[in-house]
């Protein structure tokens, strides 16, 4: 299975853009968002894509994307009756996987009507089926020659993109709910504000992963 692609933008179609790779030609469908990225990057660099190979009938359709994280979601949104490929992009124009890991824990449906093609019930639907799903980025390390929004190009390793162990917490649950929320995108010092004062250092944690990371994210939405 394919799941990564890196050559040189070739052509764009309204759609999609044809990367070159090695003298082969993909057509990969992308959102507005990415889409208008790739435009900005110079045709003579090199471009990585997360990719995932979508087949329905006879049509083979690849879909692509700048972040490990909006490729995760993609997967865990096809899950859902009504969730087609196309429209997982239309949500990425609309919400950052951050905007959607936070919609669906806190069970907000506003944000996800606000996509077109979206309606109540298949809101409905979404914050039911996903509200305790968990993508696996969040679960394991990050690595650190992956690409990003910010930076779709082919570099070499960057270390701000390492996971740091955080010292401030003592309790492991804490610790790893930090973790996830500054991988989902929040700063460091702003979770550390809306979780040191939950962490109760005398006993046993008080809190499951997922009930704290529903706190944190509901907290951090206020800021």
């Amino acid at each position: 299975m394919i799941t990564h692609l890196s050559g040189k933008r070739f052509y764009f179609f309204p759609h999609s853009v044809v990367l070159d790779v090695q003298g082969v030609g993909y057509e990969v469908m992308c959102s507005k968002k990415t889409l208008s990225t790739l435009h900005s990057v110079e045709a003579s660099l090199a471009i990585n894509l997360w990719v995932e190979r979508v087949q329905r009938g006879d049509l083979v359709h690849i879909f692509g994307f700048l972040t490990l994280e909006e490729h995760q979601w993609f997967r865990l949104l096809l899950t859902v009756q009504g969730m087609g490929p196309r429209l997982c992009l239309k949500l990425f124009d609309v919400l950052t996987p951050q905007q959607l890991f936070g919609a669906l824990h806190t069970q907000n449906k506003k944000p996800l009507v606000a996509v077109e093609g979206i309606g109540e019930k298949l809101a409905l639907r979404l914050v039911t089926e996903l509200k305790n799903k968990t993508p696996p980025f969040l679960e394991t390390p990050l690595n650190p020659h992956r690409p990003t929004a910010d930076s779709p190009l082919k570099e070499g390793p960057n270390p701000s993109f390492c996971v740091e162990e955080d010292q401030v917490f003592q309790q492991t649950v804490f610790q790893d709910v930090f973790s996830a929320l500054w991988r989902l995108g929040y700063e460091k010092s702003h979770v550390r504000k809306v979780l040191l004062p939950l962490e109760d250092t005398s006993g046993e944690p008080s809190y499951s992963f997922e009930d704290l990371l529903r706190v944190g994210l509901s907290r951090l939405s206020e800021r």
